[in-house]
């Protein structure tokens, strides 16, 4: 699993191998908890991942700033 700060900050290559690494390792110590043999990890996207992930995007279309009134002067002042 990548967290936002993985993806964000370029690392999630670099986690996503030290999990597959952990798990090939686990593997070979107690196989017997693995009865479907190994467990692959899901593959990182062929396209590359996203340039940026955010929790909570305040951008200037979210409902956040609408509602507090940054989107949309005009709807503020009751004009239509």
């Amino acid at each position: 699993m990548l967290t936002p700060y993985d993806v964000h900050f370029g690392v999630a290559a670099k986690r996503h191998a030290e999990q597959e690494a952990v798990l090939r390792k686990t593997f070979e110590t107690m196989p017997e908890r693995f009865v479907r043999g190994v467990t692959n990890l899901p593959a990182l996207p062929a396209e590359g991942l996203p340039a940026e992930v955010l929790i909570n995007n305040l951008g200037k279309n979210t409902m956040a700033t609408r509602v507090a009134g940054y989107g949309n002067r005009s709807r503020r002042r009751g004009i239509y």
